[in-house]
């Protein structure tokens, strides 16, 4: 999933804003007022999730707060052949955002509450070995580069009566890891997912866990 416009709990929240800036346009023919955002809210920092960032900024001048997770800002890249890397990071660096004098909140902890019934989490356990981080992803530190282990991303929970419903950007980190990482910390069930789930290379096993344990958690997607 690229954006996601959402009204919760008397709340306004813009999650991701693709690579484009695209939903400027959709958000009006919805009439979604975007000036009343209180909250962006990017997952993690890939160009295709974080890109259309920079024409919110210009389009909106009204005061929100930027959420993202710690090492947001890391020099992201992706291995393409021996010697080569593609840079697929963010187009903009936390001087931008200081300059246009935005408000960053950086989600260290487990659980960021935004209201009572609105939270961000982050630090997903990693319980399991079929829920592979792909090597091709790399953070490039000074000359070196390494495996990105995707320690800036987040995920939006919003509780409603059922459950929550869980707002995913990508899940590099795998969603079964993500989901039982918030059951874990809540005790509160899943009642829906919408969003990435990072399975198109995923082979035979994972995707039949996958399938398993939404069935099994009675998750809808």
């Amino acid at each position: 999933m690229d954006y996601l416009y959402i009204e919760a709990d008397g709340t306004k929240l813009l999650f991701d804003t693709c690579k484009t800036g695209n939903f400027i346009k959709n958000a009006e023919k919805l009439d979604a007022d975007l000036n009343n955002l209180r909250y962006v809210i990017l997952s993690h920092g890939h160009y295709d999730h974080s890109g259309g960032f920079e024409k919110l900024v210009d389009k909106v001048k009204t005061s929100y707060k930027l959420i993202v997770g710690k090492g947001f800002f890391n020099n992201k890249y992706k291995f393409i052949e021996e010697g080569t890397y593609k840079y697929i990071g963010n187009s903009f660096y936390e001087e931008f955002v200081n300059k246009n004098n935005i408000p960053i909140k950086y989600v260290k902890e487990d659980i960021y509450y935004i209201t009572k019934n609105i939270m961000i989490f982050a630090n997903f356990k990693r319980n399991n070995d079929f829920e592979i981080i792909s090597d091709k992803f790399k953070i490039k530190q000074d000359e070196n580069f390494v495996l990105d282990n995707f320690s800036d991303e987040i995920v939006l929970g919003v509780k409603t009566d059922k459950g929550f419903m869980v707002i995913l950007g990508y899940s590099h980190i795998g969603i079964i890891n993500i989901l039982e990482t918030i059951i874990e910390r809540t005790g509160i069930p899943i009642y829906g997912v919408i969003g990435g789930t990072h399975l198109l290379e995923a082979d035979e096993l994972r995707l039949s866990k996958t399938i398993d344990f939404l069935k099994e958690k009675f998750i809808d997607t």
